[in-house]
């Protein structure tokens, strides 16, 4: 408080995770506004807090090394423990943690594609906690969308080509990602008719898709799982239907460029909705996606896309199912209009000048605004459907191990 008193602060389950409302949006300057931080904090809240055991939780790894160590300790620290346990809630890294990473054919990293060095991902895979995840045409050859989903498509060709794919026709037998490319090669030679898919737009296809499926033979895309148990090679759609409450994955997508990361954070959302639509017995309660630099997945300026489409369905829908959105990214403004407008509690971090002249903060009473572009690290503005005012707060930072950006093993 502006006296200096210290005032725990306490957000209301069910309009943070269900069942009054759900989703929560994280805004900020990079580094800054410790986003990242905060969402593991509250999702650490979420796991002592909801002692139901019925919740499982999803972070994707988006940058560097951040989130790779959930399930270490942090350095013991007098002033953090202190402000955990005023919260209520035990300083300690997360439990039940697995981590996926992405297959490279690379015995010397482990055969994954991640920052984290083989004795630890050697270490995790001998402990059963992690595994590399790959795309095979037969079993993936249904999210060939996701993978062009940042591509212009005016004409919606694209569609209808990914269309004629996955239905058969003249790939009915496509075998793998070089025999796809082979075939899609026919498709652009002069004289084929197709009413409906111009020449042009095949020739276009196979500008698109080559570079991203041929990039490098030690990428994720591979012609099968292999047999060599050394690489523990996954589908990571079948990994997410294993997932059981009290446990917490890691998806790592650090590494791979960016059409490949909406691949995987469209497989993986798309998989969370599809599991707790079937209602699977063994399936958690309530599924918590974090995700940072949401907007590289729901931008502003693109109305649709398969992965708005699928975060729409979680964020206007998930709620009733159980399946939360936690998200950050810097600017707030740079978000899709519906999926920002679903999130039940909004957090600001320290923000600049140019963004507090957005639409976005319009309604935020000027003191507030002119206090979000002079925030101290650690410190946040909160928007909870609970309080009638917007709150400054502080939290204690994470117990679990956040190696230095530097620290590449």
């Amino acid at each position: 408080m502006s006296n200096g008193t210290s005032v725990p602060v306490a957000l209301d389950s069910a309009f943070l995770i269900g069942p009054e409302g759900a989703h929560v949006n994280i805004s900020g300057i990079s580094g800054l506004a410790t986003k990242t931080s905060y969402a593991m904090f509250l999702l650490q809240s979420v796991a002592q807090k909801m002692t139901d055991g019925k919740t499982a939780v999803i972070v994707f790894n988006v940058k560097g090394n951040d989130l790779l160590y959930l399930d270490e300790a942090a350095p013991k620290s007098e002033k953090t423990n202190e402000k955990w346990t005023r919260c209520g809630l035990t300083p300690q890294p997360f439990q039940n943690v697995k981590y996926f990473f992405p297959f490279k054919n690379d015995s010397s990293r482990a055969h994954a594609n991640t920052w984290c060095g083989q004795k630890t991902v050697l270490r995790r895979q001998a402990e059963q906690k992690a595994a590399n995840y790959v795309y095979v045409f037969q079993h993936d050859k249904e999210k060939l969308d996701l993978l062009l989903s940042n591509i212009e498509d005016p004409n919606q060709t694209i569609d209808a080509i990914i269309h004629d794919i996955v239905n058969g026709g003249a790939f009915a037998s496509t075998s793998d990602w070089e025999d796809l490319i082979t075939r899609v090669a026919a498709q652009c030679e002069s004289g084929q008719k197709n009413p409906q898919i111009p020449v042009a737009s095949w020739r276009k296809f196979r500008r698109v898709l080559t570079p991203i499926v041929k990039r490098d033979t030690s990428s994720v895309f591979q012609d099968a799982l292999s047999r060599d148990t050394a690489k523990h090679q996954v589908h990571l759609d079948e990994e997410i239907e294993k997932i059981r409450p009290g446990d917490t994955y890691v998806i790592d997508i650090a590494n791979i460029p960016e059409q490949e990361k909406c691949l995987v954070f469209g497989d993986v959302i798309r998989s969370v909705y599809r599991m707790k639509t079937e209602g699977s017995a063994d399936c958690p309660d309530r599924i918590i996606l974090f995700v940072d630099e949401l907007n590289k997945y729901a931008p502003e300026n693109v109305k649709q896309s398969p992965i708005i489409s699928d975060l729409l369905e979680i964020t206007e829908r998930g709620r009733s199912l159980g399946v939360v959105l936690f998200a950050a990214e810097q600017f707030r403004s740079a978000i899709h209009a519906r999926v920002k407008g679903n999130c039940g509690t909004n957090i600001y971090g320290r923000t600049n000048a140019v963004e507090i002249g957005t639409s976005d903060f319009r309604y935020i009473p000027k003191t507030y605004a002119n206090m979000m572009t002079r925030l101290s690290k650690g410190n946040l503005i909160v928007s909870h459907p609970i309080f009638r005012t917007l709150l400054k707060i502080e939290f204690p930072m994470p117990a679990y191990r956040q190696p230095d950006a530097s620290d590449k093993e």
